[in-house]
């Protein structure tokens, strides 16, 4: 059965504009599909009993070839975010996953700087099982470098995974809910 009902968030300086249209394989971003991405690195860090899997991938293939690196960084910590809960194409991920994650990330969070940079059209991942949470910089090719905060994905996590996940949707997304200028950036939660 296809899915009904998702959304599609698509930053821009003037507006926020939220269609109805999955993409195969995502939840938000059309240029940055969850199937389509490429790992560019990622590296294990153990974390109690819990190996948690961090990457940082390209949004496609070309944007390995093509991607030159912004110096300009925009900080997007603590903003005003807007938390949605969607349907995914694919499986949920086990909220059982998604709970071990959540709990792990606070001594994951303490061992790692405060910040991550994240170049335009690529991604960081967190995930652990089939748990993932994806931090995305929906900024285009070119664009403004960001950095995002570990203590925002812990957050994001905490309330997507119990208020989505938990409550039976297959995925949840956080973006900014005043777009801003250079600073178009996407989280989701969804399966690995």
């Amino acid at each position: 059965m296809k899915t009904a009902l998702s959304f599609v968030a698509l930053l821009s300086l003037a507006a926020l504009a939220v269609a109805s249209t999955l993409p195969s394989g995502g939840v938000v971003s059309t240029s940055c599909a969850a199937g389509a991405r490429v790992l560019i690195e990622t590296r294990n860090v153990t974390v109690g009993e819990h190996e948690i899997q961090v990457s940082t991938k390209a949004c496609s293939p070309n944007i390995i070839t093509s991607r030159s690196f912004e110096k300009r960084q925009t900080v997007a910590c603590g903003q005003a975010t807007t938390l949605e809960c969607a349907v995914s194409p694919v499986a949920a991920p086990l909220a059982a996953d998604c709970n071990a994650l959540q709990a792990a990330l606070p001594a994951f969070v303490a061992t790692q700087p405060a910040f991550f940079v994240v170049a335009p059209q690529t991604v960081e991942e967190v995930s652990l099982g089939t748990c993932q949470y994806a931090w995305i910089n929906d900024n285009a090719v070119g664009g403004v470098t960001l950095e995002g905060c570990w203590t925002d994905v812990e957050t994001f996590g905490s309330i997507l995974t119990p208020g989505c996940i938990g409550a039976g949707q297959s995925a949840g997304i956080a973006f900014p809910t005043t777009a801003v200028a250079n600073d178009a950036w996407i989280f989701e939660v969804l399966h690995s």
